[in-house]
């Protein structure tokens, strides 16, 4: 099975929508819709670069380089923290 990466263009698109909209406050589904994220059972990248236990991850990775934002969740299930990492 050949796994498939992020195009260049969605780990920029990603990085714009991190950058710009306010996603503290929400709940994981409604990040999600807001990134249109739907993870894919053959996306290659499924699992965090950096450790970050206890925080949902969305990575964003061509092989090469891209993003993985940690999003730490409170006891109602907003996002109270998100962290932003480069991956190089």
């Amino acid at each position: 099975m050949k796994f498939e990466v992020a195009p260049v263009s969605a780990i920029n698109a990603a990085s714009r929508v991190f950058n710009s909209v306010e996603l503290l406050g929400k709940s994981k589904a409604e990040i999600d819709a807001i990134l249109k994220y739907e993870p894919r059972a053959k996306y290659g990248y499924n699992f965090a670069f950096f450790p970050a236990p206890g925080r949902v991850v969305y990575r964003f990775d061509c092989g090469n380089f891209g993003w993985q934002f940690n999003i730490s969740l409170n006891a109602d299930g907003k996002a109270t923290a998100i962290e932003r990492k480069w991956i190089h």
